[in-house]
């Protein structure tokens, strides 16, 4: 039996461009991933409903996991219309209202420097994103996490990650944010999906897995082929993956297609 391929991708800086957030320069890569058949699953720190946005654009009628592994939105029908009403949700993490019940309180319990989306207008997380004010809107809805950023000292953002553990949750390091959330990540998304979805009786499939950031790292982890994508903005993150990781020359969507390209050439021949 050949192999079976699933391809599991974070957005920001990966699939979509770090600043301007086009996919465009991906489509290359995405296009011969659909000639191959494979699944891309888009795993992501965004919400569902930016991703359902996204999704329909790219004409992709594949799972999506939102929120850093937070949920997983399953389509029930082959064409999806509507986000209510064609998936089914299967919650790994925490309610974003449990999160912010703990989080806000902890704040002012032990006076932490910090800002997250609880404190901002759609203004504020424009001026912070670069997002348009319709995706913006779609940012706020989140439903199991919280985003934030760190204003305070290295010793007591130590602190805070081991009150944030203490309490039941994870602290993730993402492009942009640090993101509060249940104790999930990408990773535990991606095991959940191959193991309900892809999952042959010769346990052939593959996971390819693209990310450029910390919050990627527990999904490339339990990646056959992991893939780092160069950003423009930051280094790649450390890791400590076991298999091989490659790592791209070009970055954003380039990179996305470059990995893609590169990688079904060689597995595919």
């Amino acid at each position: 039996m050949a192999t079976q391929f699933v391809i599991a991708t974070d957005l920001d800086g990966t699939l979509l461009d770090h600043y301007n957030y086009s996919w465009q320069a991906a489509r290359p890569g995405i296009e011969l991933a659909k000639q191959h058949k494979i699944p891309i699953i888009i795993n992501t720190s965004k919400t569902a409903e930016e991703v359902f946005v996204l999704a329909k654009e790219l004409d992709f009628n594949f799972p999506f996991v939102v929120e850093n592994g937070s949920a997983i939105f399953i389509p029930k029908v082959q064409k999806t219309l509507d986000l209510t009403n064609d998936f089914t949700v299967e919650i790994l993490g925490s309610t974003r209202q449990q999160i912010i019940d703990w989080l806000y309180a902890a704040r002012n319990e032990n006076g932490w420097q910090f800002e997250g989306y609880h404190d901002w207008d759609i203004r504020q997380l424009i001026s912070y994103t670069g997002l348009d004010e319709n995706s913006a809107e779609k940012s706020m809805s989140r439903g199991y996490s919280e985003p934030i950023i760190w204003r305070d000292s290295d010793s007591q953002l130590q602190e805070f990650q081991q009150h944030v553990k203490d309490a039941g949750f994870t602290l993730l390091k993402g492009g942009r944010f640090l993101h509060v959330l249940g104790c999930t990540d990408k990773g535990e998304a991606n095991s959940w999906l191959l193991n309900n979805f892809y999952k042959t009786k010769n346990n052939a499939t593959r996971l390819i897995a693209l990310g450029d950031s910390g919050n990627d790292i527990a999904m490339l982890r339990r990646a056959d082929i992991p893939v780092l994508v160069k950003s423009p903005a930051h280094d790649f993150p450390a890791h400590t993956i076991d298999v091989a990781v490659m790592h791209t020359k070009n970055t954003g969507p380039s990179g996305w297609t470059e990995a893609i390209e590169s990688i079904l050439k060689r597995e595919k021949s």
